[in-house]
C-alpha cells in the first residue's frame, strides 16, 4: 500500500543518512530485497566472468572457436546466464526494479555465500568435464587391446582366478561368522560327527599309504623281516592289539578298527610270521627246536600284513620324532 511504501522510503532514507535502523528479517519485503541483492550479485559476477573470458579471448589468438570443448563451455555459460536472468526477472515482477548501478556490499555474508556457490558449481562442471575426458581416453585404450594376445588372455585368467579365490575366502569367512556361534561343541551328536570325519580322513590317509606300499612291492621292494625296526614295529602292533582286547569297555581311538575281522586275521598272520621268523633265527643260532611250517610270502594276506606293518612303523616313527621335537 501507499503507507507501506512511504514507511519503507523513510527507513531507506534513515539508512542512507547513517542511522542505525532495526530490520525485521521476517518482513516479506526484507526477504524480497535480499533476493534482489543476491540476484544483482550473481549478475555482477556473471558479467565479470564474461568480461574476463572476453579479455582472455582477445589476448589469446589461439582459441579455436570450432573446438567442441570451447563450444560446450560457451553453451554452459549461456545457459547459466539465461538462468540468472530468468530468476532475476521473476523476482522483479513482485517488486520495483532495482537500479543496475546500485552499490553492493561485497562483504555481505549472503553475497559471499552466493559467490562460493557459483565457484562450487563451476568447479563441479570442470570436474565432470575432466571425468568425461578420462572415460573417453580409457574407452579408447580398451578398444586398442588385442583380446587374442596370449599375454592378455593369461592376465585375464589370473585376474579371474584371483577374484574367484577372493570371493571364495569371503564366503567362507561369512559362513564361519554366521555358524560358529551356533555350534555346540559339547553336543554328543556333534562329537560323534567329528569322530566320524576324523576316522574317515585317517582311513583315507591309510589307504593312500597302502597303495603307495603296494606300488613299492610291485616294483620289487622286499620287506626285510630281519630288520630290527620291522621287528620293533611288529611288537608295537601286537602290544597295541593285546591292549585293545583288554580294554573292552573303553572307546576305540585307534586309526584302525580292531573289531574288523579282516584286521584280526591280519594280526594273526603278523603274529604267525613273526613267530616263524624268531624260530628260524633261533635255529641259525644253534637252537634245535622244531621249526613250524613257513609262511607263504606270496600270499596276498601276508603281503597286506607286511604293508600294514610298514605303515604302522612309519606312523610310530613320525610320532616318536614329533614327541622328541616337542620335548626340545
Amino acid at each position: 500500500t501507499g503507507r507501506d511504501d512511504a514507511k519503507r522510503s523513510h527507513v531507506v532514507e534513515r539508512m542512507n543518512q547513517g542511522e542505525d535502523v532495526d530490520i525485521d528479517l521476517n518482513d516479506p519485503a526484507v526477504g524480497n530485497a535480499a533476493v534482489r541483492i543476491q540476484s544483482q550479485f550473481r549478475g555482477y559476477k556473471a558479467r565479470r566472468e564474461v568480461e574476463e573470458i572476453r579479455q582472455e579471448r582477445e589476448n589469446d589468438p589461439d582459441i579455436d572457436l570450432n573446438d567442441p570443448e570451447v563450444q560446450k563451455a560457451a553453451v554452459a555459460i549461456q545457459a547459466g546466464f539465461r538462468g540468472i536472468k530468468a530468476r532475476a526477472e521473476r523476482n522483479r515482477t513482485e517488486q520495483n526494479e532495482v537500479s543496475a548501478g546500485d552499490d553492493l556490499d561485497l562483504n555481505d555474508p549472503e553475497l559471499s555465500n552466493a559467490a562460493v556457490k557459483i565457484q562450487a558449481n563451476f568447479r563441479g562442471y570442470k570436474s565432470r568435464q575432466e571425468t568425461d575426458q578420462m572415460r573417453n581416453a580409457v574407452d579408447g585404450d580398451f578398444n586398442r587391446i588385442e583380446l587374442n594376445d596370449p599375454d592378455v588372455e593369461n592376465a585375464a585368467k589370473n585376474i579371474q582366478a584371483g577374484y574367484r579365490e577372493h570371493k571364495a575366502r569371503t564366503e567362507v569367512n561369512q559362513i564361519h561368522e554366521n555358524q560358529t556361534d551356533d555350534i555346540d561343541v559339547n553336543d554328543v551328536e556333534m562329537q560323534n560327527a567329528a569322530t566320524l570325519i576324523q576316522a574317515g580322513f585317517r582311513g583315507h590317509k591309510s589307504r593312500q599309504e597302502v597303495a603307495k606300499l603296494r606300488e613299492m612291492k610291485d616294483d620289487g621292494v622286499d620287506i626285510d623281516l630281519n630288520d630290527p625296526d620291522v621287528q620293533e614295529a611288529a611288537s608295537i602292533i601286537q602290544a597295541g592289539y593285546r591292549g585293545h582286547k583288554e580294554r573292552t569297555d573303553a572307546a576305540s581311538t585307534s586309526e584302525v578298527d580292531l573289531n574288523d575281522p579282516e584286521v584280526e586275521n591280519a594280526a594273526k598272520i603278523i603274529q604267525a610270521g613273526y613267530r616263524g621268523h624268531k624260530v628260524r633265527k633261533d635255529l641259525r643260532e644253534g637252537n634245535d627246536e622244531e621249526v613250524p611250517e613257513g609262511i607263504n610270502l606270496d600270499d596276498p594276506q601276508v603281503q597286506d600284513a607286511a604293508v600294514a606293518i610298514q605303515a604302522g612303523y612309519r606312523g610310530y616313527k613320525t610320532r616318536k620324532e614329533l614327541a622328541s621335537q616337542q620335548q626340545k
